[in-house]
């Protein structure tokens, strides 16, 4: 089984895996030239993958694969790396220290060499220490609340298409933000630069408020990648993170219109709630289409439900406390876009 772990910047992570495999999984390395993944290691925001593999000659090699996906345009990273392999054949023990970045995003790592296809066990250990982050290149500066922040204007046009049209203007390196709060700001910086968003992400969003105020970050700037960190906490399953009731969750899907996110959390509901929505009067604050399903459920029960024309599939692992929630929801849902006043 793949093993994950994760360790943070600036720090050594070492893990140690048994790994077992079997003749069938040589089989198809040999047959098919299919990696054997070993383990996954998330290393200060960047992946890495660990697999056996077969040269086709032979032998066998374990590989260390960063693969940071091109989430970041323009970053780069130096980082260590120390693998131990032990083997009823053979022992192997590697180091390497290089650098990986977004161009390479194949960056491969030739660790060890071994002969012979008749292993069936081995322990594994690696270490990954993320050395500094390079190449993340400051190039603009934001005046916010009469404060000069540095920031990557690939970075930030990257997450927003807001910030992508101010920065375009490489002509000039400062601009302005009147009426926009430096704490916005400084949440961004902190759920967009990899040194940083490992350890903050739970940080900024711990809260309903926090939450909330993401989602009006996102639309604010045009970030759908705020806006799908948001819905990735807006949808946990066993509310973890982030502490909010059903009904309030599907209240803040149904007002930033997040229909995926709407449909997967009704799964949540009970029908005792949908009767308590309606008892205390705050029907009215959900949209004119989840009101119409929810007096529909109210007064039709299963009928409705059965004469409904679609299901929503329920993702692995949610509680359902209702029968299946049934959307049709033909209405396109209006995007928010705030206009700023900004000076450039």
């Amino acid at each position: 089984d793949t093993v994950e772990f994760t360790t943070k910047y600036g720090t050594k992570c070492t893990e140690t895996v048994d790994i077992d495999v079997h003749s069938d999984d040589f089989a198809e390395m040999i047959v098919n030239y299919n990696p054997f993944r070993i383990a996954t290691i998330v290393a200060d925001g960047v992946e890495f993958d660990v697999d056996l593999v077969y040269d086709g000659y032979g032998s066998f090699y374990v590989n260390l694969f960063c693969n940071q996906h091109g989430e970041f345009p323009d970053w780069a990273c130096e980082y260590e790396a120390e693998m131990r392999l032990d083997m009823r054949t053979c022992n192997g023990v590697a180091m390497h220290a290089t650098t990986a970045n977004a161009k390479n995003v194949g960056h491969s790592l030739f660790i060890m060499k071994f002969a012979g296809r008749n292993i069936s066990s081995a322990r594994f250990t690696i270490a990954i220490e993320m050395k500094k982050w390079i190449s993340i290149k400051n190039d603009a500066i934001l005046h916010v609340e009469g404060m000069e922040i540095p920031v990557s204007r690939a970075l930030f046009s990257n997450h927003s298409k807001f910030f992508e049209h101010i920065l375009s203007n490489e002509e000039k390196d400062k601009f302005y933000l009147p009426g926009v709060p430096i704490s916005d700001i400084i949440t961004f910086i902190r759920l967009i630069y990899p040194s940083e968003m490992i350890q903050d992400q739970k940080k900024v969003i711990n809260s309903p408020q926090k939450l909330v105020r993401l989602l009006q970050f996102a639309d604010r700037f045009m970030s759908e990648s705020m806006k799908e960190v948001a819905i990735k906490y807006l949808m946990e399953e066993d509310g973890y993170s982030v502490k909010m009731e059903p009904l309030h969750r599907l209240m803040v899907a149904d007002n930033y219109h997040l229909v995926d996110a709407r449909r997967m959390i009704m799964h949540f509901i009970t029908p005792t709630d949908f009767k308590k929505i309606i008892a205390s009067g705050t029907v009215g604050q959900f949209s004119l289409f989840l009101q119409d399903k929810i007096r529909e459920f109210i007064n039709n029960g299963m009928d409705c439900i059965a004469s409904s024309s679609r299901i929503i599939p329920r993702p692995p692992g949610f509680i359902t406390h209702s029968a299946p929630f049934y959307e049709n929801d033909d209405s396109p849902d209006d995007e928010m876009i705030v206009q700023e006043d900004v000076v450039v």
